[in-house]
């Protein structure tokens, strides 16, 4: 991972200042800056984390919502339903494409149409691992 160095000023209503490859230069430029400069290392170039989509599904197909899910670390697969009387599955896909999470989603909903267990969380835990 490729880092930097930030030389900025202030504290809530901050300025970065200059940016070094090397912690050396930055803490040069702080001593001449004063005590309002201060140096700190961040990274850079790091690779994007995985896609994943939160699709909620109506059992008759129609998608209640389907969005980026905003923590990279969150766990894959069915994640229960919600709503009145639970009408809606909810599921976390990994994919950078919408639609696809959307296909995938379907394709699940179908599975548990088929198997009758529309209403039964436990056997659709036990039936679809992530």
């Amino acid at each position: 991972m490729k880092k930097a160095w930030l030389v900025e000023e202030g504290q809530y209503d901050f300025a970065v200042v200059a940016i070094y490859s090397n912690q050396k230069d930055a803490e040069e430029h702080v001593k001449r800056g004063g005590n309002s400069y201060y140096a700190s290392e961040h990274p850079f170039d790091e690779p994007l984390p995985e896609a994943r989509y939160h699709v909620a599904m109506y059992e008759d197909g129609q998608v209640l919502d389907a969005d980026t899910w905003p923590t990279i670390d969150r766990e894959l697969g069915f994640r229960g339903r919600s709503g009145v009387c639970a009408l809606y599955l909810c599921w976390v896909v990994k994919t950078g494409d919408r639609q696809e999470a959307i296909k995938i989603v379907n394709e699940k909903r179908t599975q548990i149409l088929a198997l009758g267990i529309w209403w039964d969380t436990i056997k659709i835990k036990e039936m679809i691992k992530p």
